[in-house]
């Protein structure tokens, strides 16, 4: 697939804007629900802020100061340049942090569903998939930190180098992303049996159910990723010195992942936000204003059967009526301005007079 390291840029902007949106809603739901910020909400506010700083930064860095993402440079005579120290020290970071706002984001998920949900299997589930978790990530930053050593040689001198001593980089890699896959999908399942048991009508339970699978854009980003590592690590065997250009995938496939784990860890906890915004209310709404504007000027239509049936009910000699929305809904106000009466043992009150009556009918 064509790269570039605009488009990356563009890609990494979008992605971490996207995320941060995401957190700043969820802090949002929660204020609105006047309920305090629990651990699965610091969790996402470290993972996007990680995201941030060890992603997006030094991706962007690398793009804008070091060709990352396009074909490598060349000498006159064909040669690949050698990186620079600051491509080689933000490509670690890249690799070795890339674990850390994924792994928040899953630990995130995590304590949300044991916050909502009750029972000693869940909770059992929560907690290994928590450890497991951690682990994870704890292994392969620490494995990915010192795939080569000594560190600080290593971000000077190509990997085989004399004094570089490297482990195999590729398996390293493969089983990261290939372990991250199944910890994505073990998660996932986690809320099924609990959103199903749930009482409530089957369109209610499949709209919750699929809140909680949007996980599964995470899952297909994880999966790339792992596809995109098998791609790069077979050009690294063939000995193919293109390295910024078939590298890059893996990296922004990464942020990729992370900003999506961000965003999914969100959603559920929107639903405040969103309570009472469906289609037929904003029909009403837009009845209302329309409404509102046709009743800003005289009406030169009126059902007679409709003035029949008022002049009935009402006994009003003469009449008039005033029609409009009635707060906010589909109802309407009808206000009958019933003549002259003589009330019955009131000879000292004069014959003159107006009795307001006030009916509200739904609008058909």
């Amino acid at each position: 697939m064509g790269q570039s390291s605009g488009e990356i840029i563009a890609l990494a902007s979008v992605f971490t804007f996207l995320a941060i949106v995401a957190v700043a809603l969820r802090t949002w739901a929660r204020k609105k629900t006047k309920q305090p910020l629990a651990a699965d909400d610091y969790l996402s506010y470290a993972a996007v802020v990680v995201m941030c700083g060890v992603l997006t930064t030094p991706l962007i860095i690398i793009c804008a100061l070091d060709n990352f993402g396009n074909h490598i440079k060349t000498t006159p005579t064909g040669e690949p340049l050698p990186p620079s120290h600051r491509y080689n020290v933000c490509q670690l970071v890249l690799e070795v942090c890339g674990y850390v706002p994924i792994a928040l984001a899953k630990c995130s998920i995590l304590m949300f569903y044991k916050r909502i949900f009750r029972g000693a299997m869940l909770a059992a589930a929560v907690w290994t998939l928590m450890g497991l978790t951690i682990a994870w990530c704890t292994t392969f930053f620490f494995g990915t930190l010192f795939e080569c050593t000594p560190i600080d040689k290593s971000l000077s001198l190509p990997p085989g180098s004399p004094g570089v001593k490297c482990i195999d980089m590729v398996k390293l890699f493969y089983a990261g992303a290939s372990t991250d896959v199944i910890l994505d999908f073990a998660i996932l399942l986690v809320p099924l049996q609990p959103v199903l048991k749930l009482q409530m009508p089957p369109r209610q339970k499949f709209g919750v159910l699929l809140v909680f699978l949007t996980g599964a854009l995470a899952i297909a980003a994880s999966i790339t990723r792992l596809v995109e590592f098998v791609y790069a690590g077979r050009q690294l065997r063939a000995g193919n010195p293109d390295t910024t250009y078939f590298v890059a995938p893996t990296v922004y496939w990464t942020m990729i992942e992370a900003a999506l784990c961000i965003i999914a860890v969100c959603l559920p906890s929107l639903r405040p936000i969103f309570r009472g915004v469906s289609t037929e209310n904003l029909l009403n709404s837009l009845r209302s204003a329309l409404s509102l504007h046709s009743n800003s000027r005289p009406s030169t239509y009126r059902d007679p059967s409709f003035d029949e049936q008022i002049r009935k009910e009402s006994g009003a000699s003469e009449f008039a009526m005033l029609e409009q929305p009635y707060q906010g809904t589909n109802q309407y106000e009808t206000t009958a301005f019933k003549g002259p009466e003589k009330v019955e043992g009131k000879d000292d009150m004069p014959d003159r007079g107006i009795l307001v009556e006030t009916t509200i009918s739904r609008n058909a």
